[in-house]
């Protein structure tokens, strides 16, 4: 699944947040036929993620980042991803200056 990609669009109050780290997740109710909840889905259902991409609304500006959890609630879809300095920061021992 790693390869494949779900798209949302992101208000710009909201998308700052999601692209710097501050809110690493997204909730969303998405209507039934949607191709998006499909995907989403399966990927909860077999605990293997692909990717989401987010673009803000007003200046059309896009970020991807690797999805690290799909969680199915009362219909609603929470996804969760990864911050590249997270993950940079859990590749090695963290120094002190």
């Amino acid at each position: 699944m790693r390869k494949e990609i779900v798209e949302f669009k992101s208000i710009p109050e909201m998308f700052g947040k999601e692209k710097f780290g501050s809110k690493c997740n997204t909730i969303r109710k998405l209507p039934i036929g949607d191709e998006r909840e499909d995907k989403l889905r399966i990927w909860a259902s077999l605990v293997d993620y692909g990717q989401i991409a987010i673009t803000n609304t007003r200046t059309k500006e896009t970020f991807l980042r690797n999805v690290t959890d799909v969680t199915i609630w009362q219909g609603w879809m929470i996804i969760s991803w990864e911050h590249p300095i997270i993950t940079e920061l859990n590749k090695g021992p963290l120094k002190r200056r």
